[in-house]
This record gives structure tokens, sequence and C-alpha cells, in this order.
């Protein structure tokens, strides 16, 4: 029995020592200066690491080349050649295990160089995690977007972005940090409580958690939307697209398909403004109001009624449109009055299709999700050449664009 307890007491100190430990670790603090020189070194790494991606798929130089000229700093950017690269090379996942350095830079030559792929790291905007201390050192998560285009294994890819969390290794020498290595990256979603810091800037947006995102992927096509919060509601800040491009002379059916009509029937004009939809197609044919429609899951098509409180909360229809309107140059022939954007909901002149197929840039026009009766439904028209908005009903055989709002 003695024996026993005296085991118990042992555990429970190796316990507590190991608790007081954790905590005296834990318990270093960083001041801001000093959290402001993390994220600037950290910064600095990554832009190191864009550069040996450009070197690494510069197809000026043969394959071989750049395979021995180029490798082997690429791997010194890490922490040892041991440091693992997770799920990073294919974002479609035919290539999830684990990699190590030195394999994942050969890979990048492989895929990216020889297929003529583009790679691309966002750097105006970085996610900062905590820092995180360790016995013998420190790491921090930096959360960023990787883009791709052009031919990716099977896939192409058409400017796609995926979220990638790189782990960087650093030591403190008194202030003085140093020894800034790249310790792993990874395909990874955000995690929800991150401080949002745009380096550009130094403006700190605050906790991700329960706000209005600043990109929508929307899992069906892997599209990306921006969006903005205006108010207590979340809006997309461009127009939907999504669907397969037919003629704008033939109707949009209800056929299992998602069916879109772009200006002047090329895609680009769908890429630039936003697919253009028939009232019942965008609907998908359940005639709800606020029903997600052709929306993003967690999205819906707004009601007439939720337009207007955007509307009032930018000081009503007289003024809100200069709110509301991008300041982008009008179509030839028409001017863009009193735009200022101030909002970022950034309503761009957009294409409307006539019933013979011809299709002209006017004024945004969206649709609202509020049938007036059998044949018509509400539409909302921001004005290019005043500051107003006006609230109208139109026939569902016609299009127009809309903006999806967050549930």
């Amino acid at each position: 029995m003695l024996m026993f307890l005296t085991k118990k007491y042992i555990l429970l100190i190796l316990v507590v020592c190991y608790w007081l430990k954790v905590t005296s670790l834990n318990a270093q603090s960083f001041s801001k200066e000093q959290t402001e020189q993390v994220h600037e070194q950290c910064q600095s790494l990554i832009s190191q690491y864009v550069d040996y991606l450009a070197l690494l798929g510069d197809e000026n130089e043969a394959f071989n080349d750049r395979k021995y000229s180029y490798t082997d700093s690429f791997v010194k950017l890490f922490v040892s050649p041991q440091a693992y690269v997770f799920n990073d090379l294919d974002p479609s996942g035919e290539t999830s295990e684990s990699t190590q350095v030195k394999q994942y830079a050969d890979n990048i030559l492989t895929w990216y160089a020889k297929s003529g792929t583009s790679v691309m790291i966002e750097q105006d905007e970085f996610i900062f995690g905590n820092i995180q201390v360790h016995e013998i050192d420190y790491t921090i998560d930096i959360y960023i977007q990787k883009t791709l285009a052009g031919l990716y294994l099977s896939k192409t890819m058409h400017m796609q972005k995926y979220p990638l969390e790189i782990r960087i290794r650093f030591v403190k020498d008194g202030n003085y940090f140093s020894d800034f290595r790249i310790a792993g990256i990874e395909h990874k979603d955000v995690p929800e409580e991150v401080i949002i810091a745009n380096v550009g800037n130094g403006q700190k947006t605050g906790s991700q958690t329960g706000q209005c995102a600043d990109l929508l992927l929307d899992e069906r096509d892997g599209h990306q939307y921006k969006t903005v919060q205006i108010g207590e509601q979340c809006w997309m800040a461009e127009n939907l697209n999504i669907g397969v491009l037919i003629k704008a002379k033939y109707a949009q059916i209800d056929n299992m398909l998602i069916e879109k009509y772009c200006g002047k029937n090329k895609e680009v004009n769908c890429d630039l403004y936003g697919g253009i939809y028939q009232w019942e197609e965008l609907m998908q044919y359940t005639f709800s109001e606020e029903s997600q429609g052709l929306c993003p899951k967690g999205w819906h098509v707004p009601s007439k009624s939720e337009w207007i409180v955007l509307v009032d909360y930018l000081g009503g229809p007289d003024v809100a449109g200069s709110k509301l309107k991008s300041t982008d140059e009008a179509p030839m022939g028409r001017k863009n009055i009193g735009a200022t954007n101030s909002s970022d909901f950034s309503a761009k002149a957009a294409y409307l299709c006539s019933i013979n197929g011809a299709c002209v840039r006017i004024d945004p026009c969206f649709w609202t999700s509020s049938a007036k009766d059998n044949k018509n439904a509400w539409a909302v028209t921001i004005h290019l050449m005043n500051t107003k908005i006006e609230y109208y009903s139109d026939w569902k055989i016609k299009n127009a664009s809309v903006r999806c709002l967050k549930d």
C-alpha cells in the first residue's frame, strides 16, 4: 500500500512539474514590435520561396540545368532535407502522400516546369497564426493563397486558388530573431481563430470567426468570389458566374444543367462581368423567397426586402448608388456619375441579352428572389448616369445578373 501511494505521489509530482514547464514556455510573450519583426522575417522568407518557384519553373533553361542549378538552393530554404511537405504537390489529391523536400523540388520541376504550369503565391495578404513556443525553438503558421494555372497533371487549372499553410521555424537570441527556415508546407483550411493582417498596409481586420470571409469558395466548380460585409449583411462583391454557356437566343430550361448567358456569347465576358440568368433558372425552379437557387451552399438569392435593407443602410435609393457602383469607366456612350464604391460592393455595368440574342452592356441590374406574379419578378437597377437605385418588375423570361447573400 505504501509503495502504491509513493508511486502515486511521484506520478503527481511529475505531472505538476511538466505542467509548470509547459506553463513557463507558453507564458513567454512577444511584444508588438517583436511580433512585427517575426512577420517581416517570415514574409521575406516566403518571398525567397516564391522566387525559387519562378526559377524552378523557368522554361528558358533546359530541364536538367534547372534540376541541378536550383534544387540545392531551394532545399536550403528548409530546416533540413528531411522536413516534410504535405499534399502541396497536387491539390486535386492525386498525389496526397507526404514527400520530403528534395523530392518536392524534383516534383515541382516535373509538374510545373515541364507542363508550363503557372504557380503564384499571393503575398498581398498573409494570415498569421500565433507564435508557438517550444523547448529549443519557435514556430509560426502562415496562411496564404496558392494560385495555379495551366496543365497540372491531368487537370487544367484556370487560375484556381488553394489555401496554403507554410510553417516556419526560427530561433531567438536575445532580441534578435535568426535562422528562419521553412519547416513544412501543407494545403489546409485556415483555422477559425486567426488574425488577418494585411502586410501591405499593416491593417488588422480581426478574427475571421463569424465574420464575412475575404473569399467564398464555390465547391461545385472551384470558383472563388470576393465578399464584403455591409451593415449586418454579407454580400458577394462580384457577380455569380456558374454554369454552361448557351447562346442567348435559346431559353434556359429545367434540364438538370445549369445554363448561363455571357455577353456576346463569349466566356471571357462572364469571367469579367458574371453570368446572366433568366429568373426561373436562377431560382432553380423553386420559387420561395430567399431560396438558395444557383447560389453556393450557405448563400441565397436575396429578396427585394433584403435589397431594401442594404440600400437603406447606405442612405436610401437616391444616394446609395454612388456607394455601390464600381469606379470603373462606363461603357461607350455612357457616363458613370458619382461613383465612389465606398461600400466595396463593386457593381459594374454588365451585359443584358434580348430575346433575339443581342447583348449590350448597360446599368448594373440584379434579380431578387421576390416574384411579383406568375410572369414577373422584382429586380434592382443601379443607375450609371446618377446615384439612384430603382426597384422594378420585369418578365421572368428576361435575364439579369445576381449577387448572392450569406444565410
